[in-house]
């Protein structure tokens, strides 16, 4: 029997997008939140740049301009 190898993936990653994306006035689909946070990690980043993505634009267009 040969081993079995398992791909751990990191939900938070996931959950962080998310949660960003779910703050946004017209949030994108959960669908491309999940499809952004995949492609990143296959491309052996983190995942964390498309949290850091949806929060910057969430606050950009914030009544404040990002101030708060």
């Amino acid at each position: 029997m040969g081993t079995a190898s398992a791909t751990v993936i990191p939900l938070r990653p996931f959950e962080n997008a998310r949660r960003q994306a779910e703050r946004m006035a017209t949030p994108p689909s959960t669908r491309n939140v999940v499809r952004a946070v995949l492609y990143e990690l296959h491309a052996g980043r983190d995942g964390r740049e498309v949290a850091r993505q949806l929060q910057h634009a969430r606050m950009a267009a914030s009544p404040q301009g990002g101030a708060a």
